[in-house]
């Protein structure tokens, strides 16, 4: 998922620029951050094999590999502005209490922010060496750039710098990254699961049957892994696997923190939730909150396929199939529209904010690719 692994360089200081201290962000940053986007994204994301490195193929697919999620994002869109009234959707957006909203949105975006950094402090001082919240900051602010773009990019952005700070390995940074996404993944089952619990109304026999399927499948890989790390049975074949790098954070975790970041996590999940009930029912979108659960973990999954630019157009699309019920197709459009705006603006403000503390660490990630 992570890219193959990166030679160990010595511990390097970590540099007193973070934005808490009043620093300002170095200009020279910005097109040094913007030409490893590329780069970055192929080191850690989990594409397709590219055909061979040289010639207009070679610059055919990186152009493909660039611009797609722009194409999808584009074309859901048109589809979208075909599809339904964009004068309507304008008229629902002037109707919501947008002098409201914004700095919901805003602060919201923030908090998020802070409890995701918080999170991977723990992650990392738990499962690799001890971190501080002040150094995972600006990682974090600055990956925001590349999460616009590819979820998993960013997480593998992340595993390099953290790489690049503290000398934890770079496949054992990406073990921790890649245990958090499956300590997220059974969150979100988790919440599905207790949403069908509460025997939502506006869930069709149908739906509920296949997420119940799918949440006790989820939970049961989930369980059997924790027999496998923390029980010690290889099920026959899978031993091996305990000696994989890309695994050490598996090898490591014990149940505790499993515990202790499922609750983390559950609470950064859950802000998420409690802004989008407030939010759509300022948009007179009348979501109860058990079915708002279901369907926000599903959107939050939808969220993270890498298929199209920040979520645009397929968030908007599984946005309207699964909230119709609770109000026309253009509150809703109105709605998620507006909302990924104002959060990515946000995220790429507070990614601009820290991208000075990083940008040094960017130039010897970049230079050593070259080398």
């Amino acid at each position: 998922m992570f890219g193959s692994e990166i030679s160990q360089c010595r511990h390097s200081a970590y540099h007193e620029k973070s934005v808490l201290t009043g620093s300002r962000v170095d200009p020279r940053a910005i097109p040094v951050y913007s030409q490893s986007v590329n780069q970055l994204e192929a080191t850690v994301s989990s594409s397709s094999p590219s055909p061979e490195k040289t010639g207009l193929l070679s610059r055919l697919w990186t152009f493909f590999k660039t611009t797609f999620p722009w194409w999808i994002a584009g074309g859901l869109l048109v589809y979208l502005g075909l599809t339904y009234d964009l004068n309507k959707v304008w008229m629902e957006l002037k109707k919501a209490n947008i002098a409201v909203l914004l700095p919901i949105w805003g602060l919201s975006a923030v908090l998020v922010f802070l409890i995701d950094s918080k999170s991977l402090t723990y992650l990392f001082s738990w499962l690799n060496t001890p971190v501080t919240f002040r150094q995972i900051l600006p990682i974090k602010g600055a990956s925001y750039f590349l999460n616009i773009v590819n979820y998993n990019a960013a997480a593998g952005a992340i595993a390099l710098l953290v790489k690049k700070r503290t000398g934890i390995p770079f496949l054992e940074s990406a073990s921790s990254m890649l245990f958090l996404n499956v300590i997220d993944l059974t969150v979100l089952t988790v919440l599905v699961g207790v949403g069908l619990a509460l025997t939502p109304a506006g869930i069709t026999p149908e739906m509920y049957s296949a997420l119940f399927a799918v949440t006790a499948v989820i939970l049961g890989i989930y369980i059997g892994s924790l027999v496998y790390w923390n029980g010690g049975f290889d099920f026959l074949i899978l031993g091996k696997l305990r000696t994989w790098s890309i695994f050490s954070a598996f090898r490591r975790a014990r149940l505790k923190h499993h515990f202790a970041l499922f609750v983390v996590r559950t609470g950064y999940i859950l802000v998420f939730a409690v802004i989008h009930y407030v939010s759509l029912h300022l948009f007179r979108v009348a979501v109860p909150f058990a079915e708002l659960v279901i369907y926000n973990s599903i959107l939050t999954l939808v969220g993270t396929i890498p298929i199209s630019f920040a979520g645009l157009g397929t968030t908007q699309v599984v946005m309207v199939a699964l909230y119709a019920a609770y109000g026309e197709a253009e509150q809703i459009l109105a709605y998620s529209t507006s909302i990924i705006f104002v959060f990515v603006a946000a995220r790429v403000l507070i990614g601009y904010w820290y991208l000075g503390a990083v940008s040094d660490d960017l130039r010897s990630l970049l230079s050593r690719k070259r080398r």
